[in-house]
């Protein structure tokens, strides 16, 4: 049994109906609205009374089938509120007093939307039972035991049964019925019969009991034929599955307002495009407005009520969801109306068109940034329309008039204007597109339109518009004047340039040339100017250069060169006399006249002069200029290629690194013309100890390096430095003079030694070292020790580097004492380097490794800023003012910035500049005089003082003494610590003496006996420091050592 949903193939509910033909009654109904008009009338009252047709929308008292009364009774019943189950006894013209039931339906809010007003006349026992056997619907009544008591002939129709046989037929288990169940009563489902002629039918059943006054209960059924309208309920619901399907997967939503309860209802497709749950959707009408974008609300309320007076169908809203973010969609709306044209609700669907607004701003960008406008001629009414960017193109504003015609023609130039009409003339004719540029007439620069156009035709074929496109070309008609004229120039520029032209078919094979192009390829007749391209490279071009030649049109010609835009190709023309030309040409390969074949156009010109200065610049680039020898790079190029070819072989080869002792004294006492010509020397001398094979080079200054190959041990390689260094003990003569040079050679052999060029050319460089500090004029082959010291420097170098980028390092102060009070008057800042590992290391290791890797720049800054911050920190805790010397090298003293860097961080630390003293040694002297005078006038203006440290170790001089201001004299600690009470000690005599002289304070270094001190009191030394006082120390122990010495009771005594 299918359960039977409530009405909904709209048959009568069972209870109303079986009790109406029980009862001989036919009803009479009327549908009025709340106010009392007509909305429907059934059949049989407008049988029965005679209504007419026209009868929806009339006041239900206005009807001709009532009398006088029940008018009035009418008329008062709709001017006040309706209750439900009212019954009215009413006069109709002709009939007796009746009595109508009154019903009001309410909608879904629970409002009245339409009143039943129904009646039901009696009809005698005769008419019933002819109503009953007579009716559409199959009948049936059954007792409690099952038994038909009776049934119509259209039950026997449905169930295909003869009606004298119907009795045989239990009908409740045919229709699957328990007449024991107590919810029979207005049952109502479907069940399925099969007839005796095979055929299946559909039944819908309706099931109500009736119990008489002898308390005997019957069973009433009311069965119809449900077969089409299942089938069509089920095609429905796949109709309505499809259309469900269609709108979701296209994001269509669906909407209805119904006007007289002024109630919307949306789906769920339209709650989403709105950015709202179902949920939270109220239903009524003035929710829709607050949900679009406040600038379109007005639209929305508009766009509804034009849809009720027919006047708009669609319209575009902008929704403003919850995110802020804006969505586009589109809405079209459908009225539904009464049979008087009165509208009853608006249905409609709505979509996102967000995507589509995009592009249409998108396109309407590009179209404002091509500067490209619209435009239609309406030839029937002579009218012009422009759209608001060929407006502007045109220099019209949107806010002004409408341009017409005659502003166009003004726009034009005369011959722009002619050729303008002349189109239009040929398309009203032809049909055609067209396309054309057009002048506008400017005082100023010249302005261009591109005009495209199209003509439209009516159902006749006649052209009643042309409509089409503008775009303003004025820049790139500009630009194309200027690209011919510029193309011109082109062609002045490669005849005033010699280059030729050619251009070659791989169809035909043959090149064609230009003037040009012929005198470059040595062509005296004009008429050789087109050949075939193979002779052309046979009879003219270098035999070496033909097969490249030939490959690279062949190449062309067979597709292998499709992707690359330019060839190049550098070749030689034969000339007279054995002599050549070199040309360079570019050519570009162009698509042929058909896709089998291929065309190149290019270009050629004479590049002999170049190849030579190329050449020359190639040897220049890869010789030192002074000795034309090979210099490093093409040394090193040679020795990598001669280290693969060795690799392959069992021989050897072996580097010999050679560095002239005291060159330097060659040039500072002779000049550099002298050195020079002692290099130049050297280097013939050196060719003569080397064999064919070999390869000598000159690096740099006074190095050279020799490459011994094919060796098959390394006593050959000993023989030869032996020969370098007997050849070179000869003296050479320069000018008047016989000078003797010596040298210091470093040998190191692959693959014994080294496996790559350049650890070869590294540990050569170590062994020439080696050699050099064992005495000069010798030579050393590399051993593996050499190696370990270099790993060993280059270790430090890396762990200092990080050492100072990790603050590892610490400062200590040594005291310095003044002689005559016994006070502490300064410190001396020494740097101490902690390694994690390795312990201290001494500052004469780690110094020199940052003198040569440049580290000494990072450091010294680190130095200088950590003895300012220190000297800031004693000044807070109010220690005795003490100043701090600090020793600064020679190569970061004379560095530009070096001391704007410091006079920034004294700056920084708030300090006083008279608190630093800056130690520079003699060396210092010795650089550039100019650059050492503006450093002293730096430090000068800043108020720091100047200590000359280790004095008389070096260059000492009274020249640089008494030219630049140095305040203090530091007595090396050499001369100092052999002093007795009975020794003297002319040199620092002389210093104390000169420096008094000189006004300078002389501080003498590295005191440790008592004897050392008076001696040096007894000659007026100022001031001494050393470990008779105190080693250096860690900042905490000074200011520990100052306490303690302040309050010792002899501060003679350390």
């Amino acid at each position: 049994m299918i359960p039977f949903h409530k009405n909904p193939l709209g048959l009568p509910r069972v209870s109303s109906t079986l009790r109406q033909m029980l009862q001989g009654v036919q009803g009479w109904m009327f549908l009025v609205s709340p106010e009392g008009r007509v909305l429907q009338v059934s059949e049989t009252a407008i049988q029965d009374l005679k209504l007419g047709e026209r009868l929806s929308g009339m006041p239900l008292q206005d009807l001709g089938c009532w009398t006088a009364d029940s008018r009035q009774r009418l008329s008062q019943l709709f001017s006040q509120p309706l209750s439900g189950g009212q019954e009215l006894h009413l006069e109709l013209v002709g009939h007796a007093r009746i009595p109508f039931t009154l019903t009001p339906i309410q909608g879904a809010t629970g409002k009245t939307t339409s009143v039943i007003l129904e009646a039901h006349p009696r009809m005698d026992g005769s008419a019933i039972q002819g109503v009953l056997e007579h009716a559409q619907t199959a009948l049936a009544v059954v007792d409690a035991q099952e038994q038909l008591v009776w049934g119509n002939r259209r039950l026997s129709q449905l169930l295909g049964v003869p009606h004298e046989d119907l009795t045989q037929v239990n009908l409740p288990k045919v229709v699957g019925l328990s007449l024991e169940d107590d919810t029979l009563n207005d049952l109502q489902f479907h069940t399925k019969w099969l007839r005796e002629d095979g055929q299946a039918v559909w039944i819908a059943v309706g099931v109500s009991q009736v119990t008489l006054e002898d308390s005997t209960t019957y069973t009433l059924l009311e069965l119809q034929d449900a077969t089409s309208e299942l089938a069509m309920r089920q095609e429905l619901e796949g109709m309505k599955s499809q259309l469900e399907f269609a709108l979701e997967s296209s994001g269509v939503g669906t909407w209805e307002w119904e006007v007289q309860h002024n109630t919307l209802k949306w789906d769920a497709r339209m709650c989403e495009m709105y950015g709202i749950r179902s949920e939270e959707f109220t239903g009524h009408f003035e929710d829709w407005p607050r949900l679009v974008h406040p600038e379109d609300s007005a639209k929305v309320v508009g766009f509804t009520f034009q849809t009720l007076n027919g006047q708009a169908h669609e319209a575009e809203f902008r929704i403003l969801l919850p995110d802020g973010s804006v969505r586009h969609t589109k809405v079209v709306a459908h009225p539904i109306k009464d049979e008087a044209g009165h509208p009853l609700k608006i249905m409609g669907t709505s979509w996102d068109i967000t995507r589509e607004k995009r592009i249409e701003l998108d396109l309407r960008e590009a179209h404002r940034i091509a500067q490209i406008g619209s435009w239609k001629w309406d030839l029937v009414h002579r009218t012009l329309d422009w759209s608001e960017d060929f407006r502007r193109m045109l220099g019209y504003t949107s806010e002004g008039p409408a341009p017409d015609v005659e502003t166009l023609t003004s726009l034009l130039t005369p011959h722009s204007l002619q050729a303008l009409q002349e189109k239009f003339s040929e398309t009203v004719l032809t049909q055609d597109d067209f396309a054309l540029d057009l002048e506008l007439s400017s005082k100023s620069k010249a302005r261009w339109i591109h005009l495209r156009g199209r003509a439209a035709q009516n159902r006749e074929g006649q052209v009643v518009m042309i409509y089409g496109t503008g775009q303003d070309i004025s820049e790139s008609k500009t630009a194309r004047e200027e690209l011919l004229a510029l193309s011109n120039r082109l062609l002045l520029a490669t005849e005033a340039g010699g280059i030729g032209i050619w251009e070659w078919d791989s169809e035909s094979m043959c090149i064609e040339m230009d003037r040009k192009m012929t005198d470059l390829m040595h062509l005296a007749d004009p008429t050789q100017s087109t050949q075939d391209v193979y002779r052309l490279i046979h009879e003219r071009i270098h035999n070496d250069d033909q097969p490249l030649l030939e490959e690279f049109f062949r190449s062309v010609a067979e597709g292998r060169q499709q992707g690359q835009n330019i060839l190049h190709a550098d070749f030689r023309v034969l000339l007279p006399r054995g002599k050549v030309r070199v040309l360079r040409s570019h050519a570009k390969v162009l698509p042929g006249p058909t896709p089998e074949t291929f065309r190149m156009l290019g270009t050629a010109w004479d590049i002999t002069d170049q190849k030579t200065t190329e050449h020359l610049i190639r040897h220049q680039a890869n010789h030192d200029a002074l000795t034309d020898l090979p210099n490093r790079r093409l040394f090193f190029e040679l020795l990598s290629q001669e280290i693969k070819n060795t690799h392959r072989t069992d021989q050897n080869c072996a580097v010999l690194f050679i560095d002239l002792d005291r060159f330097k004294e060659v040039n500072d006492t002779y000049g550099h013309q002298a050195g020079d010509e002692l290099l130049k020397e050297v280097a013939n001398r050196l060719k003569m100890c080397t064999r064919a094979s070999d390869v000598l080079a000159r690096l740099s200054g006074d190095e050279f390096v020799i490459m011994l190959t094919h060796l098959t041990e390394i006593t050959p390689a000993a023989m030869i430095a032996e020969r370098i260094l007997a050849i070179l003990s000869h003296p050479v003569r320069i000018g008047k003079e016989n000078l003797t040079i010596t040298a210091s050679i470093g040998i190191a052999v692959y693959p014994e030694d080294a496996d790559d060029a350049n650890k070869l050319l590294v540990y050569a460089d170590q062994a020439m070292y080696n050699a050099k500090n064992d005495g000069k004029n010798r030579y050393a082959f590399f051993q593996k020790a050499m190696q370990d010291q270099a790993v060993e420097k280059r270790t430090l170098t890396i762990e200092l580097g990080q050492a100072i980028r990790r603050n590892e390092l610490e400062m200590y102060y040594q005291p310095i004492l003044d002689l005559n009070s016994h006070r502490i008057v300064k410190a001396e800042a020494l740097l101490r380097w902690k390694h994690p590992e390795k312990g201290f290391i001494s500052p004469a290791v780690f110094i020199p490794i940052a003198e040569e890797s440049d580290l000494i720049h990072a450091l010294g800054d680190w130095v200088f800023r950590a003895v300012i911050q220190q000297i800031k920190q004693w000044n807070a805790q109010h220690l005795e003012p003490i100043d701090v010397s600090v020793n600064v090298s020679a190569k970061q003293f004379l560095q530009k910035g070096t001391m704007e860097r410091f006079m920034g961080y004294i700056q920084e630390a708030g300090i006083l500049p008279e608190r630093l003293i800056i130690e520079i040694t003699e060396s210092v002297f010795l650089q550039d005089a100019f650059e050492i005078a503006e450093q002293f006038r730096l430090i000068q203006e800043a108020g720091i003082r100047l200590a000359l440290d280790d004095f008389g170790t070096g260059y000492s001089s009274l020249n640089y003494l008494t030219r630049f201001d140095t305040r203090f004299i530091k007595i090396d600690r050499s001369f100092v610590k052999n002093l007795t009470e009975d020794t003297s000690s002319p040199i620092i005599d002389a210093i104390i003496a000169m420096s008094h002289q000189l006004g300078k304070t002389v501080i003498a270094e590295g005191v440790e006996t008592k004897q050392q001190v008076e001696w040096l009191k007894a000659r007026d030394c100022d001031y001494v420091q050393g470990y008779y006082y105190a080693r250096p120390m860690p900042a905490p122990d000074f200011v520990k050592f100052v306490h303690e010495f302040l309050q010792q009771g002899n501060p003679e005594t350390p």
